[in-house]
């Protein structure tokens, strides 16, 4: 049985229609734009309560700060070729701009668990997950593995349709979700969801996905609520070790033990095929790219899945050059996910 990775990238979130699924690159600033009307078109700041925040400030400030922070990552994503490519300036600029690296993250991980609240769950997600589990919903197939640079969690999602549980953690769990901050050696063989750019939540080190843990949860005031609160508590002097999950994959200072790039080689050098789904290779990210699929020595065909899959096969050569052309293949349509042949 030949061994296969799928490596997701943002276009594999983006849906089939406009509204539909969670936005690529250069819809981000519109849709942070398009939240926030909708936030003031629904009231949903109206019923804050006035009560004192953990710093002192008051909840009606503290939401009025959120909506600040996404309008500046708005703003800067349309100031940048995208709002990864910020965050790796922020970082690059080093411990002058640490502090809006963490706004960036908590921003948009903020940003994230209210617009998947408020789309539809991408079905290319369930069928993904009905094609490849076998006889029961926790039986996963040995031979596949997922690596994804996206930070949502539309897997998850998709996945608590089958474990009949709308807790985050527990679908994490259930799909084997890992990114930098959790610990331990991964070991190959195995059914493993890796998360390059780390993952869409909270910790306070102990305890992961701290509050905002509903995956069914309405875009409603309750949300809302929930959601400044978790902000405020992310302000607080009292609660410095609470930090957002999503953490970059070529961040890599402070962590111990094996990187997250080091456990995706170790899961994936045995691929045999590799499918590329909605994933461009931007050239920031070439250096992690090139790490992981180099490493893949069985590797036998790349299949690439895109509305601009010919432009992506040919600049996937950057990253591995020594791979037959008839050996990539091609493929524009994006209505469902593409399942190979070998599978």
């Amino acid at each position: 049985m030949k061994n296969i990775t799928f490596l997701f990238g943002a276009g594999a979130s983006a849906g089939t229609k406009k509204q539909q699924g969670l936005p690529i690159v250069n819809e981000l600033p519109d849709r942070i734009t398009g939240l926030i009307q909708e936030i003031r078109n629904k009231n949903l700041l109206s019923d804050i309560r006035l009560g004192k925040g953990l710093s002192g400030g008051t909840m009606k400030s503290y939401s009025m700060n959120l909506i600040k922070d996404l309008e500046w990552v708005s703003n800067e994503a349309r100031n940048h070729a995208s709002v990864d490519t910020f965050a790796k300036k922020l970082f690059l600029k080093g411990e002058n701009e640490r502090e809006n690296l963490r706004r960036l993250k908590i921003a948009l991980s903020l940003f994230f668990i209210l617009e998947q609240s408020r789309r539809p769950l991408d079905i290319r997600y369930d069928a993904f997950f009905a094609s490849i589990l076998n006889e029961t919903p926790s039986k996963f197939p040995e031979h596949i593995r997922i690596l994804s640079w996206n930070y949502d969690y539309q897997f998850e999602k998709a996945y608590s349709g089958y474990s009949d549980s709308s807790d985050l953690l527990v679908n994490q769990t259930a799909i084997r979700v890992f990114s930098k901050f959790d610990g331990g050696s991964l070991q190959p063989n195995h059914f493993v969801t890796i998360k390059l750019n780390g993952t869409t939540g909270f910790s306070d080190g102990s305890t992961h996905y701290y509050d905002l843990r509903d995956l069914s949860s309405n875009f409603d005031i309750k949300l809302m609520r929930e959601v400044v609160k978790v902000y405020a508590d992310l302000q607080s002097d009292s609660k410095k070790n609470l930090y957002p999950l999503l953490s970059f994959a070529w961040e890599s200072e402070g962590f111990e033990g094996e990187t997250i790039v080091e456990k995706a080689i170790t899961c994936t050098q045995d691929t045999h095929v590799l499918v590329v789904i909605g994933y461009s290779f931007p050239f920031f990210n070439r250096e992690v790219d090139r790490a992981i699929i180099s490493k893949m020595q069985n590797l036998e065909k790349v299949y690439f899945q895109a509305p601009d899959a010919e432009n992506i096969r040919t600049r996937f050569q950057a990253v591995r050059s020594n791979m037959q052309q008839k050996d990539l293949v091609a493929y524009t349509d994006v209505g469902s996910f593409l399942l190979p042949d070998e599978l």
